[in-house]
């Protein structure tokens, strides 16, 4: 499931880009309202990734917000979107881990795009696993939510995204991967430095997590040849693309938590 995005930099790029109406007609009953990521030819990406480790001092919750986007009339009015937990795409607790914030969750009187909002919260269950919630657009007085258009990308195992539906993954892991630790010089070598931002940019796109670079048991050196070495290759070559679209798209280069420009290495084992 989308590069490397904080929760501010969402917020403020949804509502930048906004689009005014010198005038603004009231709603029909027809309109869509469906996920904003459907929209960039560029990444596709159907997920998000939260890091509650990412955070110093560490934060008991956050509240997170996604991109919608309305198909159809700008109405003189907020208007309420709702959506439901997919049980079939989540391994979080209602109540306990997550929560659906609808007060929050809308599109501005005016505007093409809204957000909807859910709160994370950073429970014990964290602390050695990765919870994911699955969320569905569903139809309200406002919007109906039966648009359907799907594209093929790499970031889930049916090689494709829904525009209604997108995923939330988090956990509170702040520290490097076992498995890259344990080959630093080999992976620094083929990723360049480790950063938290180009890991968590290189699990959106190459379809991984951060339990992939993990180990509990097994030589270090065999879990690299088996698990990294084999891929290097069209790794780098997939990241190497989407970094230098993403320079052409926007004009500069994307860049890391410590303000680095995000780079991969060169050699292959």
């Amino acid at each position: 499931m989308k590069p490397y995005l904080t929760k501010l930099a969402l917020l403020a790029a949804t509502l930048a880009c906004s689009c005014e109406y010198e005038k603004l007609p009231t709603y029909s009953g027809q309109d869509q309202i469906y996920f904003a990521y459907a929209d960039d030819v560029l990444s596709m990406v159907d997920e998000l990734f939260v890091h509650f480790g990412y955070d110093e001092p560490m934060k008991p919750e956050t509240t997170l917000y996604v991109g919608v986007k309305v198909m159809g009339s700008i109405a003189d009015v907020d208007r309420p979107v709702s959506f439901v937990l997919v049980d079939s795409l989540s391994t979080a607790t209602p109540g306990r881990d997550v929560e659906l914030l609808p007060e929050l969750s809308l599109v501005p009187a005016g505007k093409e795009l809204g957000l909807i909002a859910l709160k994370l919260k950073n429970t014990a269950a964290l602390r050695d696993t990765v919870l994911a919630i699955g969320i569905r657009l569903v139809e309200n007085e406002s919007f109906r939510a039966d648009y359907t258009k799907t594209r093929f990308s790499n970031v889930n195992s049916e090689g494709k995204i829904v525009s209604t539906e997108y995923r939330v993954r988090f956990d509170n892991a702040n520290i490097i991967p076992r498995l890259w630790f344990e080959n630093l010089e080999k992976c620094n070598a083929i990723f360049g430095e480790f950063s938290n931002t180009k890991f968590e940019l290189m699990c959106s796109l190459l379809g991984f997590d951060r339990s992939y670079f993990s180990y509990t048991e097994g030589n270090p050196e065999e879990l690299f040849t088996a698990r990294i070495n084999l891929y290097s290759l069209s790794w780098i070559q997939t990241m190497n693309r989407y970094l230098n679209e993403f320079r052409e798209k926007n004009g500069y280069a994307l860049r890391d938590e410590y303000g680095n420009e995000i780079k991969m290495g060169s050699t292959i084992n």
